[in-house]
């Protein structure tokens, strides 16, 4: 059996698998962050998101006096601090070393005077913005000059595609963010207490949230409505292609061709361009977007793929299910 119009299927499998590849790789990176521990610490560390009870926060020389004290508590407790800032810095207060042994891509690990020095120096993460601002070794943040230690790539822990640069945390500018502790230990008790009595507040976080906070995520949502309303709109498109199709499965039942062959018949007509059109839209996708979604590209490509397939695949069959049964009567297909 010949289908015409293979250029229109190819052309609907394109769209619908860039709407599948912006799907799935959405989940996926979701689904790291959400069964993973973050930035690779353990399992046994603790997340509290920390927000000012009034707009602007603590300023000037009572921010320092603060972030002295964060920095001694964790120094004196041997614990990590891998602070996220509201823009797209990632501070980090390393007493121990946990993150010292992990390879750059250039340059060195931050040194402990570095931690303890209120001047600020920065890692840049390869391929970003600030790294593409990267001259004689200093790079530009928020307005400021800032001197460059090293650069890592995706494969080290602190990699993540919203942010940057890291730098070290005692010359942060604010101390509204999420802080990812390596251990519950007492020091973090005595952080919280300290962040409270400055008028701020805080809330846990689940460090390993599950896949279940993402049935609540808002973005999922939109995201899910728009592929129902994608594969509605390629229904529509099948349903109008196999209608100027009738005349050919008509004269196929005249000579004795069963629903269920004709339907095999259909999908492998069709399936080469429903292949071709998904690895062409996944392919321009992944191009498009290759430096945002990084070490993620090669989990979710082929998942995309193969959903994007099938997802045409499943359209089409109940396209031809629906005609079948609505114009058995008037001999639209069989």
């Amino acid at each position: 059996m010949r289908i015409k119009h293979g250029g229109v299927f190819v052309l609907i499998s394109v769209f619908l698998s860039c709407a599948m590849a912006v799907f799935v790789s959405y989940i996926v990176i979701q689904l790291d962050r959400a069964l993973a521990a973050p930035f690779g610490l353990p399992a046994e560390s603790a997340t509290f998101r920390v927000r000012p009870r009034q707009m602007g926060g603590v300023r000037g020389e009572a921010l320092a006096n603060i972030v002295g004290q964060i920095a001694g508590l964790l120094q004196k407790e041997g614990t990590t601090l891998v602070y996220v800032d509201s823009d797209y810095g990632i501070g980090l207060q390393d007493p121990t070393g946990f993150f010292a042994s992990e390879p750059l891509a250039q340059g060195a690990y931050f040194t402990a005077e570095r931690f303890n020095s209120p001047d600020a120096i920065a890692l840049v993460r390869l391929n970003s913005p600030t790294y593409r601002m990267l001259m004689q070794g200093s790079t530009v943040v928020n307005g400021r000059v800032l001197p460059v230690q090293g650069v890592f790539g995706e494969g080290h822990p602190l990699y993540a595609p919203a942010q940057f640069y890291v730098y070290n945390f005692m010359s942060t500018t604010t101390i509204e963010g999420t802080y990812y502790f390596s251990r519950n230990s007492t020091a973090v008790r005595e952080i919280l207490t300290l962040l409270t009595s400055y008028g701020y507040t805080y809330n846990e976080v689940p460090f390993i949230q599950g896949a279940g906070s993402l049935l609540r995520d808002m973005y999922l949502v939109l995201m899910t409505a728009g592929i129902v309303f994608i594969g509605f709109n390629c229904f529509f498109a099948y349903f109008v292609i196999l209608s100027r199709h009738r005349a050919v499965f008509h004269i196929h039942r005249r000579f004795g061709a069963t629903p269920k062959a004709l339907l095999a018949k259909l999908l492998a007509a069709t399936f080469p361009s429903m292949c071709l059109g998904s690895l062409l839209g996944v392919t321009i996708f992944a191009m498009v977007f290759r430096d945002f979604l990084g070490r993620f590209t090669s989990a979710w490509v082929p998942i995309a793929f193969l959903a994007s397939v099938a997802v045409s695949a499943f359209l089409l069959v109940v396209t031809f299910l629906s005609q079948r049964s609505g114009g058995a009567k008037e001999g639209r297909l069989c």
